[in-house]
């Protein structure tokens, strides 16, 4: 299901020389690590995600996902396996705007108009009528009082190449203009309220994915999703052009909780709600246990790596061990920095600097002396920190002897989404350049 162009740099499937454990993207979707281990893959639904054509594809019920975010510099896609916690899309009709549950206000909706992102004849024009006003799509929704919203809108140039999208309650919104024409996006808040993160995804066929995070109000439970036409002053209240629009597609609204809320990828809906599981990918280690040992990922930059706000459960992007003592590589709360610990029940032992900037992220976590003293030290790129405090020795990993990949937490749905590019599992001290002389 990948939708892949073939790329020069996929090796042959042949265990790495060294490595106790070693998967790529390129594996998926057959998960057949390079290092002969048995992986388990659940996730108890379907899923969507982007593939290298900038299509939307489905995986079925615990199937892995291969997504490829387009980079918007190079024309070039990036395989990554991905990785989600579980979430739920509180629109209906997602991909009908012409429903009655979507109010149109001086505006009309032609049904299936044009092909939509995921290769179907489903997606709608948004067109706006011969009046001075605002034209929009909107429907509303319950969440809990003082939860964090992501919201987001696929959406493709006609006549108008701009929207607004707004999740609103009485006097409080946050909300994103995205501009296909120049491929350009800005956010704000009106009245209480803040946004958390917002951007503007292309999928390299003309279409576009146009996103934002918050806190509406603390106070809030009834909120509206709205998708507003603007003019090429970014002004929504204009005279409009009957049947000028834009096409839309795949509308998701998904509530986080008091932390934040993240953005992941598109859940369709029809006449209900409809929830996603998370993805859980795990084994348990055919190799003997290391006293030291080296742990390389490189992972896509997540499209909310820009967050400011507290998100809740950490993502762990390696876990050995479901319950302590366990060793950790893990995007940190505030998406900002990766870390690396020894939990041995009572005392995290962690190094944490900043992730790098760019596309993709590379870490080197370094576990020495773990059975004498337990000391970590990690590299982002530009040479390993000095080595952490000492905690207690650990003599075995946790109670389930369960190596966690792309796992959100240890209870499955929380957690980071992370997008996998290349894991390895080394014995000794290896330095990034030999971790990337690996593969």
């Amino acid at each position: 299901m990948s939708g892949l162009p073939p790329r020069a740099d996929r090796a042959p499937l042949t265990r790495r020389s060294g490595a106790l454990f070693s998967l790529d993207a390129a594996d998926v979707p057959t998960l057949t690590p390079r290092s002969g281990q048995v992986l388990t893959f659940v996730r108890a639904t379907p899923a969507t995600a982007i593939g290298g054509s900038g299509r939307i594809t489905q995986a079925v019920h615990s199937q892995a996902r291969l997504h490829a975010d387009r980079n918007a510099t190079t024309g070039l896609y990036a395989p990554s396996l991905l990785m989600e916690p579980a979430g739920t899309n509180l629109i209906l009709r997602s991909q009908e705007f012409d429903n009655a549950v979507w109010t149109k206000t001086t505006a009309t909706v032609a049904a299936n108009a044009v092909t939509a992102p995921d290769g179907t004849l489903t997606a709608d024009k948004l067109q706006e009528d011969n009046t001075t006003a605002q034209h929009l799509a909107a429907q509303g929704v319950t969440i809990i009082a003082g939860n964090h919203v992501s919201a987001s809108v696929f959406f493709k140039s006609a006549e108008r190449s701009r929207i607004l999208v707004r999740v609103f309650n009485g006097g409080d919104a946050i909300k994103i203009v995205a501009r296909a024409d120049l491929g350009t996006f800005t956010t704000s808040v009106t009245g209480a309220g803040a946004v958390t993160d917002g951007g503007l995804q292309s999928l390299g066929n003309s279409w576009w994915r146009a996103w934002v995070t918050g806190k509406v109000n603390a106070a809030s439970t009834a909120m509206t999703m709205q998708s507003y036409l603007l003019n090429a002053s970014d002004a929504s209240t204009y005279l409009g052009v009957t049947g000028a629009g834009l096409y839309l597609w795949g509308a998701d609204l998904k509530a986080g909780d008091a932390n934040g809320s993240l953005i992941t990828s598109h859940i369709p809906s029809v006449a209900a709600t409809v929830a996603r599981n998370a993805d859980r990918l795990t084994l348990t280690p055919a190799w003997s246990f290391q006293d030291t040992l080296t742990i390389y990922a490189k992972i896509a930059r997540p499209l909310w790596a820009g967050h400011t706000a507290h998100l809740g459960a950490a993502g762990y992007i390696v876990s050995w061990g479901t319950t302590a003592p366990r060793l950790e590589l893990l995007l940190r709360n505030d998406s900002r920095t990766i870390g690396a610990q020894l939990y041995d029940g009572t005392t995290a032992v962690t190094v944490t600097p900043a992730a790098p900037a760019g596309d993709p992220i590379e870490v080197c976590a370094q576990f020495t002396g773990i059975t004498t003293g337990g000391k970590v030290r990690l590299d982002v790129g530009s040479g390993f920190g000095a080595y952490s405090g000492l905690t207690g020795p650990i003599s075995a990993f946790g109670a389930v002897n369960t190596l966690a990949i792309g796992d959100g937490a240890h209870a499955a749905g929380v957690g980071l989404a992370t997008g996998l590019r290349r894991v390895l599992v080394l014995p000794g001290e290896r330095s990034m350049a030999e971790c990337r002389g690996a593969w």
